[in-house]
């Protein structure tokens, strides 16, 4: 059965989401609406949905502001599945 990619894992997220918001910075971007990485208690809080959902939220935020090129690949190991 074939595992079903949710998120980057909490840490890999937060850093994605630095390296968001610092660009994001750096061009004058509004940084008050980037989805904001589910880190510490949060991860457990959030159902697998939610989770997906809150990634989805971040990748078309940086499509929308044409930021979308700076997220990097992520390894097998740096996803959450299920």
């Amino acid at each position: 059965m074939m595992s079903k990619y949710i998120c980057p894992y909490p840490n890999i997220w937060f850093q994605i989401w630095m390296r968001l918001y610092q660009e994001a910075k750096r061009k004058s971007v509004d940084v008050s609406e980037i989805p904001m990485p589910p880190v510490g208690t949060g991860w457990d809080l959030l159902n697998d949905f939610e989770k997906e959902e809150l990634w989805n939220r971040t990748i078309n935020w940086a499509k929308e502001h044409n930021l979308y090129e700076i997220l990097p690949v992520m390894t097998d190991e740096e996803y959450y599945r299920v």
